[in-house]
């Protein structure tokens, strides 16, 4: 709105100087003719006195201009009368000039006069004008300003010195629930959540310093709930003097709803992380199952965690090693089941149990007390079933009520079956570990630490530890007093299909051994039985060793096997037993041949797998026949057979940095002095 540049009343005063200075000679000619009318009774006298209304009008209309104008019109007019008229004049008598000079100082004076009231007066119109346009200025811009209060988005709201509303715009009185008129002198701790008064009232101390401040601050709806705001904060200061403040609230509980709940996602993911790498870390079912009560109870401060395991048709309730506070004491143990059965249909009729209040809860009163005895007083339960039955249950415990959020109940069930099925799978594990040893007894047998002529050592690791078992075999056997077969193999595969592979070739390779006369032979036809009948998933690679105690010679077939290495005592030197053949179990018309080597006292044998050789910091970088070679040539004359085990190990585990990745098997045999 564009304010005025001229009132009405300026528009209306405003004239024209040709219609003041014809009105000025109009009114010199009236006088005139009037003091013509009135010549015979004032004869000579008085000449100038008409026209002293004539010459106020005139200064009265024009301001100066007018009355010197009618001034000097009145002077000739007056003069003329008196003048020696040539051709029958009115007046004999000539003006006085004493009467002339009067009548012109007062003229003068007149106009001055007139004047300086005239504009004295038009000096108050334009301040009164001035006036005018300031008051509506003011007027506008406080309607604007009023406007611009009442459609802000934010709430707004002065507060007088006694910390009391004095004012709130429709924003703010919506934001809390109320109507403006409301608000109106009610204290400003009315509406701010009680938890934040104290900090509220050290910044009012603040304030009234004059410190003005933007902060976050939580405010109380009508209704009780909570409205995250920022404010900022205005302070207004009158002769420097604290009157109050001018605030502005933006509500930003939508963006703290996000940030609780992002920050929430972020502190379960964090649980769920932390928790699922314990469970990575364990394959005991029990370490599995406090490990989850200690991490879980800690995150959701509980005051007691347990994982309990029911046994129904053996009347047991397991409760294993319980997260509780310090003051607390242990319910671990075993229980008898029935004596909580109906407390457990109860509390898990509905499925997961999520109870504020045992006392204030839909359980009876003796399901109430039962918990109670255990100190919990507000429960958060995860059950599971198998074929109806009750099989466990991950519980969290209070001794006082808690509300438990939808978040912390989503996280629970999410590690309760996450954990139930970790438990079942570490031990079907176990289950299948105990099987895997028992097979591994039975394919891998114990090396004798002593046989005719040698002393022997051995190692086996697999590359599944939970499995127990892998592809790799050692076997030793003697045929008489003075021969021994020492063999190492290796089969495609690892964990049980590798080992149920073992079983095959270790039996058929000894039948074969004792009733053949040399090596190749038995090994070329057990080649070609696996192949015909296809009796192996994949291959087998196998050195096979016959040593003679009376002889010292070691005769040996290597069917792709890493080369078998003997460190020679009197030279310390180091000679590979290459292979002899393919692989086992690939080609039916495969042809071994077997070789032989004299040993001295004081050689060793080392046969080891590619678990060995392909160990390595990465695929680029692997240790390798030479490496192991490196190794062995490291050997004191006086070692033993273990020792000599423990080295390779040893050095081979440094190389990789953390230890081989495949099945592991390693024989150490070395010749024994005839003494």
């Amino acid at each position: 709105m564009d304010l005025p540049t001229e009132s009405p009343r300026e528009s209306a005063k405003r004239t024209s100087a040709s219609t003041v200075y014809l009105l000025v000679i109009a009114s010199i000619l009236v006088s005139t003719l009037f003091r013509y009318t009135m010549n015979s009774l004032f004869g000579g006298r008085l000449a100038f006195i008409t026209y002293f209304p004539a010459l106020v009008f005139s200064a009265w209309i024009g301001g100066r201009r007018g009355g010197l104008l009618a001034l000097a019109l009145s002077t000739i007019a007056g003069t003329f009368f008196y003048s020696p008229p040539a051709h029958g004049a009115l007046v004999t008598k000539a003006p006085e000039p004493v009467t002339l000079f009067v009548f012109l100082f007062v003229g003068l004076s007149i106009s001055e006069i007139s004047n300086s009231q005239k504009n004295a007066k038009e000096q108050a119109e334009r301040a009164a004008d001035e006036a005018l346009r300031k008051g509506e200025a003011l007027r506008v811009s406080e309607e604007r300003y009023r406007r611009l209060i009442e459609t802000a988005n934010e709430g707004i709201i002065t507060i007088d010195p006694e910390d009391r509303i004095s004012s709130s715009n429709a924003s703010m009185a919506h934001m809390l629930g109320y109507i403006p008129s409301e608000m109106r002198g009610i204290s400003i701790y009315d509406i701010i959540f009680p938890q934040d008064h104290e900090a509220a009232r050290a910044k009012r101390a603040k304030r009234r310093l004059g410190e003005g401040e933007q902060y976050e601050v939580r405010l109380r709806h009508k209704s009780g709930k909570e409205i995250w705001t920022v404010a900022n904060v205005t302070v207004v200061m009158e002769a420097g003097q604290y009157a109050g403040t001018f605030s502005l609230f933006t509500d930003i509980t939508e963006r703290k709803l996000a940030e609780t709940e992002l920050r929430t996602r972020a502190e379960r993911e964090s649980v769920l992380n932390r928790v699922g790498s314990a469970i990575r870390a364990s394959l005991d079912p029990s370490a599995m199952q406090d490990t989850v009560s200690s991490l879980l109870g800690a995150a959701l401060k509980a005051d007691r965690c347990y994982y309990v395991t029911y046994e129904l048709n053996r009347d047991i309730m397991r409760i294993g090693r319980d997260w509780r506070r310090s003051d607390l004491r242990s319910v671990a143990g075993e229980h008898d089941a029935s004596q909580f059965a109906w407390v457990l249909a109860e509390l898990f009729q509905g499925g997961t149990a999520v109870i504020k209040d045992t006392r204030a809860s839909i359980l009876s009163q003796g399901a109430a007390d039962a918990q109670e005895k255990f100190g919990q007083r507000a429960v958060l339960a995860v059950p599971f079933f198998s074929g109806g039955d009750l099989v466990a249950a991950l519980f969290l415990g209070m001794t006082e009520p808690r509300d438990w959020t939808p978040a912390e109940v989503d996280l629970v069930e999410q590690i309760a079956t996450l954990t139930r099925t970790a438990v079942e799978t570490a031990r079907v594990n176990q289950r299948e570990h105990t099987i895997a040893q028992q097979l591994q007894e039975a394919l891998q047998p114990a090396i004798p630490r002593r046989v005719p002529g040698l002393e022997l050592a051995d190692f086996y690791r697999p590359a599944l530890a939970e499995a127990g078992v892998g592809g790799d075999f050692s076997d030793v056997f003697s045929k008489d007093e003075t021969v021994t077969y020492l063999i190492v193999g290796d089969l495609s595969g690892k964990g049980l299909a590798a080992a149920s592979q073992v079983a095959i070739v270790r039996n058929m390779l000894r039948y074969a051994l004792y009733n053949g006369r040399t090596l190749a032979g038995p090994i070329t036809a057990l080649n070609r039985t696996l192949v015909e009948h296809q009796l192996l998933i994949g291959f087998a690679t196998l050195f096979v060793g016959r040593y003679d105690a009376t002889t010292r010679i070691l005769q040996y077939v290597n069917c792709g096997q890493e080369p078998g290495l003997i460190r020679r005592a009197a030279d310390c030197s180091c000679e590979e037993l290459g292979p002899t053949g393919p692989v086992l179990g690939s080609f039916d018309l495969a042809e071994y041949e077997d070789c032989e080597v004299m040993l001295h006292e004081g050689d060793a044998l080392a046969l080891f797998t590619d678990g060995l050789t392909e160990a390595g910091p990465n695929r680029l970088n692997l240790m390798g026949v030479s490496g192991i070679s490196e190794i062995l040539l490291e050997n004191k004359d006086e070692e033993t057979p273990e020792d000599t085990v423990t080295r390779l190990l040893t050095g081979v585990d440094n190389f990789a940095r953390g230890g081989a990745r495949d099945d592991v098997t390693v024989l150490v045999a070395r010749v024994k002095s005839v003494g």
